[in-house]
């Protein structure tokens, strides 16, 4: 019918829209299970349809239908440039609810619309938080993880300090999901309960009941991983860690399932599966013509968004401008392999991560160089994940942010932010740049200025038909200087030595 046909492609362009956040952040990845799990509660909700009500005036649903998809095409514009700006995915999201809805009203008015409402709702679970919502949420509740953990090995005989999201011990450091990822299981755990509740037709008190079950049980599942790589970590050091991050992780994804499948299963003990009205309520005609016409807008807004962004892009060779090379120019580097968490987590195409000592009492760096090839999407968790997240969710104390720093790498001048954090007290500043226009040749001696990423600069680059082609990542960290002027001094005299020309 042609109602169903225009909520399947409401919900197919949302889904094709935010999957690559299912691909790219760990605690979305149940996200490709949605579309197959949306469509099965949508088919029981219509097994047990009621007939349809009263809906009063069908030219006011008609005109609130067509100022509904009417927004879809801004929207989808802003997002060609703006994959991370989880607002606008919400907005894409409110579109394909509010807009399944209208039709639901229209073939069925109020009652079919408190009926299906729970399906419609469900799939808003694999949109991604917006991220000023999600990381103080995350980082909390990873933080207190951290804080039992700690205690509970202490307790056992196994010294360790809690220093923001990672635990110390004697055998060195033990992230919690490496420091400033997602809790694992936690989302995908709240979408299970909900689903399981629908299915097993449970009550409205059970199914909260099994909602709060699930995000308790989780955190328990995640606590109990960090206390085996804990002992892990002080049983066999970091390989024996590097070796189990990922086993534990899965299994205490299926432990967490588990125990979410049977208490779901208890709840539902002597509950009968819900009967089908007899006789099924037929829909009201959704006219042909207007479902052909809600795809044509479709179609056209996706159309006129790809002519947009493609009018002025050139092709690229993906040839970088710069590029850095640690191992070869750094004489003395000690060569760090990528954590499992971070391979998982940054998703970066190449990298190169090493510890260095200016000089024999030199003051000891940190340096990174990361890449993200054109396509890539894992290139917006770098905006994330920057030293103001990453090293404060590692127990560093924040004291002051500097003005952005041009600094030149193969002659050309890339914005660094700037950092001063402490830690036991000692002074530990931090460089952060990264440059967007990889893929694009730039000229000798130009300077790249940075994004602040605020809705102005957003709206500018869809204007300007901007997206995004690869990423170039390079950032440091040193100890030992007190003076911002001095270490960044001498991270300049780092780059000089490493950076290397096309």
């Amino acid at each position: 019918m042609p109602a169903t046909g225009v909520i399947l492609l409401l919900w197919t362009l949302l889904f094709w829209q935010v999957s690559p956040n299912w691909s790219v952040l760990p605690q979305y990845n149940f996200g490709w299970l949605m579309p197959i799990l949306g469509a099965y509660l949508w088919w029981g909700r219509w097994q047990t349809r009621p007939e349809p009500g009263l809906r009063g005036s069908s030219w006011i649903a008609g005109v609130c239908l067509g100022l509904i998809l009417l927004s879809y095409g801004p929207l989808r514009l802003t997002q060609e440039s703006n994959r991370d700006w989880q607002l606008v995915s919400w907005g894409l999201a409110g579109v394909a609810v509010l807009g399944s809805l209208t039709v639901v009203f229209l073939a069925g008015g109020w009652p079919w619309v408190w009926h299906f409402i729970f399906p419609v709702m469900f799939p808003l679970l694999a949109v991604p938080w917006p991220s000023k919502i999600e990381q103080p949420v995350v980082l909390g509740l990873m933080e207190f993880v951290a804080m039992i953990a700690s205690e509970a090995l202490t307790w056992a005989g196994i010294p360790a300090i809690q220093e923001g999201n990672v635990i110390v011990t004697s055998a060195g450091p033990v992230g919690v999901d490496d420091a400033c990822s997602g809790v694992q299981s936690f989302q995908a755990s709240v979408m299970m309960s909900m689903f399981l509740g629908e299915v097993l037709n449970l009550a409205r008190a059970p199914r909260a009941g099994l909602v709060l079950f699930s995000m308790s049980w989780a955190f328990f599942g995640n606590l109990v991983r960090t206390l085996l790589l804990g002992w892990q970590s002080h049983v066999g050091g970091s390989k024996a860690l590097n070796a189990w991050h990922d086993p534990a992780g899965y299994i205490a994804m299926m432990a967490c399932y588990a125990g979410i499948i049977g208490a779901a299963l208890w709840l539902a003990r002597g509950i009968a599966s819900p009967a089908s009205a007899t006789p099924l309520g037929r829909s009201r005609r959704f006219a042909v013509l207007p479902a052909l016409a809600v795809a044509g807008w479709m179609g056209f807004v996706e159309i006129a968004t790809e002519w947009w962004y493609r009018r002025d892009e050139r092709v690229s060779d993906s040839a970088a401008s710069w590029g850095i090379e640690i191992e070869k120019k750094l004489p003395g580097v000690k060569m760090i392999e990528p954590t499992g968490g971070e391979r998982t987590v940054l998703r970066f195409n190449t990298a190169s991560f090493g510890n260095y000592r200016t000089g024999d009492q030199g003051k000891l760096w940190r340096i990174n160089s990361m890449r993200w090839d054109k396509g890539n999407l894992a290139m917006y968790n770098a905006r994330l994940h920057n030293p103001s997240i990453c090293l404060v969710a590692s127990g560093m104390l924040l004291r002051e942010e500097y003005p952005v720093r041009l600094f030149k790498v193969a002659d050309v001048e890339i914005p660094v932010r700037c950092f001063l954090f402490e830690k036991s007290q000692a002074r530990v500043f931090s460089f952060y740049g990264f440059w967007e226009g990889f893929g694009e040749q730039a000229k000798r001696g130009e300077k790249v200025v940075t994004k602040q990423w605020t809705v102005s600069e957003r709206l500018e680059l869809v204007r300007q038909g901007w997206r995004p082609k690869g990423l170039q990542v390079v950032s440091a960290s040193v100890v030992g200087h007190n003076q911002l002027d001095e270490a960044a001094g001498e991270f300049q005299t780092i780059l000089d030595q490493v950076s290397v020309k096309p």
